[in-house]
């Protein structure tokens, strides 16, 4: 039960994206919230919309506090489910959305997938998150100007991340600083420095905490990686070397549904970027 006062915003539009060329909305309101034991990262699965800063805090958190994703998101028993942002701390603010999806002329989804057992929580925070996110304040894609809630309000153009500018909270472009900070909560940034940058993730992971990662906009050959993408850290593989540890390999959650491993050379080469850090 919440305990400090909640600021209900109510969706009044059907979430649209571009303008809602050759879509349709599809109920899928007998579908289940969660699996049996969800929810898990694995429900997380990116398509249509750029939100990547989005879904990847989304799935690392659902790995590490599943109670904070099902604290976030409740149904009402009407047909709607109430979405909650802001439970890391602050004033949480709560947004109701149906269970109507987008598919196209195939009948597939267009934007976040379901999950397994055809659970719908992820793709319902992420239809949420078309009202949360003109509260941080974040610019258009392009870098210039900021969202007319007229014109993007509710809408999947509202989440697309590919903007040019410098790093920060609430920066322009979609950072998963956003996700966090409309949680209530800090990210912590790092800088990447060679070492100390894979010094600070192991002993964040090793805390236990969520790693976040910015892939660079121009990867090196070979890497396995996605340019200018988001990804979840999931741990190191190590070997023994004149009696230390040495990464050789990196293990990563990627937000379009599966995990990869890349070696710890192409890690360092191509991720820092400009907004990785942890939480």
């Amino acid at each position: 039960m919440h305990t400090v006062p909640l600021k209900l915003v109510t969706i009044v539009a059907e979430p649209v994206l571009n303008n809602g060329t050759g879509l349709t909305l599809k109920s899928y309101l007998g579908n289940p919230l969660f699996a049996a034991d969800g929810p898990v990262r694995d429900d997380v699965h990116q398509t249509g919309a750029g939100d990547c800063y989005f879904l990847a805090a989304v799935a690392g958190t659902a790995e590490r506090d599943p109670s904070l994703i099902r604290r976030s998101i409740a149904d009402m028993g009407n047909g709607t489910f109430a979405v909650t942002f802001g439970l890391m701390g602050g004033t949480p603010k709560v947004y109701l959305v149906d269970a109507n999806l987008e598919i196209n002329g195939s009948g597939n989804l267009v934007n976040a997938q379901l999950g397994h057992n055809n659970c719908i929580w992820a793709a319902l925070m992420e239809k949420a998150w078309t009202m949360a996110r003109p509260v941080l304040n974040v610019v258009l894609p392009n870098g210039g100007g900021t969202y007319a809630p007229s014109q993007y309000l509710g809408t999947y153009r509202m989440l697309d991340g590919n903007g040019t500018q410098n790093a920060g909270l609430g920066a322009p472009g979609g950072y998963a600083s956003e996700f966090i900070r409309a949680e209530g909560g800090t990210i912590n940034f790092y800088s990447n420095t060679g070492n100390s940058f894979y010094t600070q993730i192991d002993a964040d992971l090793g805390a236990g905490k969520l790693v976040l990662v910015n892939t660079n906009r121009t990867l090196t050959s070979g890497s396995g990686l996605v340019a200018y993408h988001i990804y979840v850290v999931e741990g190191f593989t190590k070997t023994w070397i004149n009696g230390v540890a040495v990464p050789i390999l990196v293990n990563l959650y990627n937000p379009w549904g599966y995990s990869v491993t890349v070696s710890f050379t192409d890690f360092m080469a191509n991720v820092g970027g400009e907004t990785s850090g942890s939480v």
